[in-house]
């Protein structure tokens, strides 16, 4: 799939670290991911989005938007956050056992194609 190997190195980067030998001595470094940037087709690939909005019926990556809501949404205070817990829940569903017609459906109320890989990002860094 798609970045495992840059999930893998991430991931034991954030927990076990990396020992590097400096003068007579050894230190771990531990490290993870920050932030990722692409423009809005990479971002919305990555996170499991709808490439294209046009035929979502949620539109934004980050809140509950709909087409007819965004042109109103002129601020950030305007907008309802989309939660992880719910995000979540909504990559579940569309992973279960749902027919492939109610799976295009959901897809599509929801805006997203499937749970994004950097969910498997850990974050246990110290």
């Amino acid at each position: 799939m798609l970045l495992n190997d840059f999930i893998a190195g991430i991931n034991m980067l954030s927990s076990d670290g990396l020992c590097i030998h400096v003068g007579s001595s050894d230190i771990i470094v531990k490290g993870g991911l920050v932030a990722f940037t692409g423009d809005t087709l990479a971002a919305n690939v990555i996170g499991g989005f709808k490439e294209g909005v046009g035929f979502a019926h949620k539109i934004c990556r980050t809140c509950e938007a709909t087409k007819e809501q965004s042109p109103r949404l002129l601020c950030h205070d305007d907008c309802i956050l989309r939660e992880i817990n719910e995000h979540i829940r909504r990559c579940e569903c569309l992973q279960s056992s749902l027919t492939d017609k109610a799976k295009k459906y959901w897809s599509r109320v929801y805006g997203i194609n499937k749970r994004s890989v950097l969910l498997d990002v850990t974050s246990s860094v110290t």
